[in-house]
C-alpha cells in the first residue's frame, strides 16, 4: 500500500492510557542503566576485582548461531500458532484503543514485516541457552526478550497514530518502523546487558569536564545532513521497488553502515576546513617512555632501537623506562643489552614481578619525574619524527592531554592477516578517528602510542588494573578532568599484527571485552555526558557489538526465508545481495584511504575483507558470550549488598612523583 493514509480521529483517553503504559515501559528500561544496584565489582578507584571472563568457546557460540537458526525455521515454517500474529494482535489492540477504526488500523498493522519479531525470538532463546548462567538468570534474559517486544508494540502503536493522523503515506512505514524497532533493540540490550553480565563498577572520579556545546553542535549537524541525504537514498528505494520483504531488510540491514559513514565523512569536510596540524616547536623539554614487558624477547631490542633513533630526531632528554613482568625467556638480558647500546636516549630496566599489564605501566609510571610520558608498548615501534610531533601539541595547547598516533602494521606485510589489519588501520586511524577528533569524540588511545601529560595520570591513579581495556579507561578517564585528545596522521607508530587465525580470536575478544566493560565503567546515563565521545560515540561502538547477536540471528531469519520461500521476496541469492550492500562502505572506504596513504599495491589483497569482517562479528559474538553472568537478586542478597553501596568513594590518587601507584 503505498497511497496515503486517510486523516482519522484520536480517542484522547486511549492516547493517555497509551502515554501511561509508555513512561512505565520508560523506567523499567532505563532504570538499570543507573547501575545504582552493581555489586559485580569489589574494586576502588584505579583496582578492580572481578571474576575473570570465560575463555572464548567455539561450543557456546556454535550453540547460539545454531539455536537461532533453529528457531529462525520454527517460527518461520510452522505459522500455527504464530507468535509473530500475537504481536501483530497486540499492535492490533493497542492501536484500536487509540484510533477505533478497524479497517484503517489494520492497513497499517499489514505493512509491520515479521524480520524483527522473528530475529528478537530466535536471538533472545539462543542467548538464554547459550549464555553460562543460573536458570534464573535465564529466565530473566527471557522475560527482557518479552519486555522488547511489548516496547516494539507500543512504539509500533505510537508510529501508527503518528502516520494515520497525519495522513502521511504508509509505503515508508515498514522501514521506519524496522528502524524504529532496532533502536528500541539497542536500549532493551543495554538494559539486558547491565543486568546480566558482570562489569566493573562506575568509574569513582567525579567529572570536572564542562559541556563542549560546541563540539555538540558540530555533531548534530553533521548527524542531521547524514540523515537527510541517507533518507533521501532510502525514500528512492522505496518509491522504485514499492514495499516488499527483501527491500524492507536490505534497507534495514544496510542503512546503518551508510549513515555512520556519511557522518564521519561529514566530520571528515569539517576537519578539512577547520583543523590546522600544529608545528613543530623548537623547544624540547624531557620526557620518559613507559612499556610492560612479558616474554618480549623477540620484539624489546627493537623497542630500543626505535626509541632511540626517536631520540635522536627529537634532539632533547629521553628516558626509556621497561618495566619487566616476570618474563621466563631472554627479555631482560636483551633489554639490559639494548639499553647498553642506547646512544641519544637513557634507559631503565624495573623488575616488577608477575602482576599484569597495567600493574607493569603504573611502575613505570611511579618512575617519571617529567611532564610528559609516552606509553608505546614492547611489540611497537615509533617513526623518528613521532616525539617531536607530539610534544608540540602539548606545548601548543594546555588543554591537550593526550596524543596519539596513526598507527600501521610492521612491514614487510606476510599473512592475510597482516593486509586485513592495514586496511582496517588506514581506515579508522587514517580517516576515521581523525574525523572524530573534530569534535573531540575518540574514545581510545591505544597503547601503540599514547602520549600524556603526566600529572593528569597520577590524578586518575594511572592504569586501570583488574580488566581489559586499561588504555579505553585511560582515554575516558583523562577526559573527565577536562583535557582533550589529539591526533596527528603524521605521527606514526608500527604494531605487531597476529600471526595465526588462534591469536587474532584472542586479540578481538580481549579488545571486545576491553571496551564493553571500559563503556560500563563510564556510562553516560550516570557519569555524565561531558561531550560526543560519551553521548554518542561510545553508545554508537558499545552498542554495534552488544546488537551483534540479534545482527546474526537476522540473518538466520533471512536464510530460514530463502529456504522456506525460495520463490518468495527472499531467496539465497537475496540474502548475499543484502550483505553485499552492507559491506560495500567499508569497502569504498578502505579502497579511497589506501590510496590515498600509497598503499593502493596491497588492494589486491581486498577480498579476504570478505571474510575478516564476518571474523570481526563472530569475535565479538564470542566476547559477548564470555562475561561471566550476574546472580539474580534476592531480597536477602539485597541486605548483603546494601553495606556494601554505603562505602565512600575513593579519591584520586596524588601521591608524590616517586611513590609506586601499586
Amino acid at each position: 500500500m503505498t497511497l496515503a493514509a486517510a486523516a482519522t480521529t484520536v480517542d484522547l483517553k486511549g492516547l493517555l492510557l497509551l502515554l501511561f503504559d509508555a513512561a512505565i515501559l520508560a523506567v523499567v528500561v532505563l532504570k538499570p542503566m543507573t547501575r545504582n544496584y552493581d555489586d559485580s565489582d569489589q574494586g576502588h578507584g584505579s583496582l578492580v576485582l572481578m571474576v575473570p571472563p570465560l575463555r572464548p568457546s567455539y561450543y557456546r557460540c556454535g550453540a547460539f548461531l545454531g539455536i537461532s537458526f533453529l528457531v529462525s525455521l520454527v517460527l518461520v515454517g510452522f505459522r500455527s500458532p504464530s507468535l509473530v500474529d500475537a504481536y501483530y494482535g497486540l499492535v492490533k489492540q493497542l492501536l484500536l484503543s487509540v484510533i477505533p477504526e478497524p479497517a484503517v488500523v489494520d492497513a497499517y498493522a499489514r505493512q509491520i514485516p515479521p524480520v524483527f519479531q522473528v530475529s528478537v525470538i530466535a536471538s533472545g532463546v539462543a542467548l538464554a541457552v547459550s549464555f553460562r548462567a543460573s536458570m534464573a538468570r535465564r529466565v530473566m534474559i527471557l522475560l527482557n526478550l518479552g519486555l522488547l517486544l511489548i516496547v516494539s508494540a507500543v512504539a509500533d502503536v505510537f508510529f501508527g497514530v503518528f502516520v494515520l493522523t497525519t495522513g502521511l503515506p504508509l509505503g515508508p512505514a515498514p522501514v521506519v518502523s524496522l528502524l524504529i524497532q532496532y533502536g528500541i533493540a539497542g536500549v532493551v540490550v543495554f538494559r539486558l546487558a547491565f543486568t546480566s553480565f558482570q562489569f566493573p563498577k562506575k568509574t569513582p572520579f567525579p567529572l570536572h569536564r564542562g559541556h563542549d556545546w560546541h563540539a555538540d553542535l558540530i555533531l548534530v549537524a553533521c548527524t542531521a545532513a547524514a540523515v537527510g541525504v541517507v533518507s533521501l537514498g532510502v525514500l528512492a528505494l522505496v518509491r522504485h521497488f514499492g514495499s516488499n520483504t527483501f527491500v524492507v531488510t536490505a534497507i534495514v540491514i544496510a542503512v546503518g553502515p551508510y549513515l555512520l559513514r556519511t557522518i564521519v565523512v561529514f566530520l571528515g569536510v569539517v576537519r578539512l576546513f577547520h583543523h590546522r596540524p600544529v608545528k613543530m616547536s623548537d623547544e624540547r623539554p624531557p620526557f620518559e617512555v613507559i612499556a610492560p614487558a612479558f616474554n618480549e624477547e623477540i620484539n624489546v631490542v627493537a623497542w630500543f632501537e626505535s626509541i632511540d633513533r626517536a631520540a635522536e630526531a627529537y634532539g632533547g632528554p629521553v628516558r626509556a623506562i621497561l618495566c619487566d613482568d616476570g618474563s621466563t625467556d631472554a627479555t631482560v638480558a636483551l633489554a639490559e643489552a639494548a639499553m647498553a647500546n642506547l646512544r641519544f636516549a637513557t634507559g631503565e630496566v624495573v623488575h616488577g614481578g608477575h602482576h599484569g599489564k597495567s600493574a607493569a605501566l603504573n611502575k613505570a609510571l611511579s618512575r617519571c619525574t617529567s611532564d610528559y610520558v609516552f606509553r608505546v608498548d614492547t611489540d611497537c615501534t615509533v617513526d623518528p619524527d613521532a616525539f617531536t610531533y607530539a610534544i608540540s601539541y602539548f606545548l601548543s595547547d594546555p588543554q591537550i592531554g593526550i596524543v596519539g598516533a596513526f598507527t600501521l602494521p610492521k612491514e614487510p606485510y606476510t599473512t592475510w592477516i597482516d593486509r586485513a589489519r592495514l586496511f582496517e588501520l588506514v581506515v579508522n586511524f587514517g580517516f576515521v578517528r581523525p574525523s572524530l577528533d573534530v569534535v573531540d569524540g575518540v574514545g581510545c588511545v591505544p597503547g601503540t602510542f599514547t602520549g600524556f601529560r603526566r600529572e593528569p595520570a597520577l590524578q586518575i591513579g594511572g592504569f586501570v588494573d583488574g580488566m581489559y581495556g586499561e588504555d579505553t579507561d585511560f582515554t575516558c578517564a583523562i577526559t573527565r578532568l577536562g583535557y582533550r585528545v589529539q591526533l596527528d596522521t603524521r605521527i606514526r607508530s608500527f604494531e605487531d599484527v597476529p600471526n595465526t587465525q588462534r591469536q587474532l580470536r584472542a586479540q578481538r575478544t580481549r579488545w571486545n571485552r576491553g571496551s564493553t566493560m571500559a563503556f560500563a565503567r563510564y556510562v553516560p546515563v550516570v557519569t555524565g555526558l561531558s561531550g560526543p565521545r560519551f553521548w554518542f560515540f561510545s553508545v554508537r561502538s558499545t552498542g554495534q557489538r552488544l546488537l551483534t547477536p540479534l545482527r546474526l540471528t537476522i540473518l538466520m531469519y533471512l536464510i530460514a526465508e530463502s529456504l522456506f520461500h525460495p520463490g518468495g521476496h527472499i531467496n539465497l541469492a537475496h540474502v548475499a545481495l543484502i550483505l553485499g550492500m552492507r559491506i560495500l562502505p567499508s569497502l569504498i572506504f578502505v579502497v579511497s584511504c589506501a590510496i590515498y596513504y600509497g598503499k593502493a599495491r596491497d588492494l589486491v589483497w581486498l577480498p579476504i575483507q570478505l571474510v575478516f569482517l564476518p571474523l570481526k562479528r563472530y569475535y565479538s559474538l564470542e566476547s559477548m558470550l564470555s562475561f561471566n553472568a550476574r546472580p539474580v537478586v534476592t531480597g536477602s542478597m539485597l541486605e548483603e549488598i546494601r553495606p556494601l553501596a554505603q562505602e565512600p568513594v575513593p579519591q584520586p590518587v596524588t601521591a608524590p612523583v616517586q611513590a609506586e601507584l601499586h
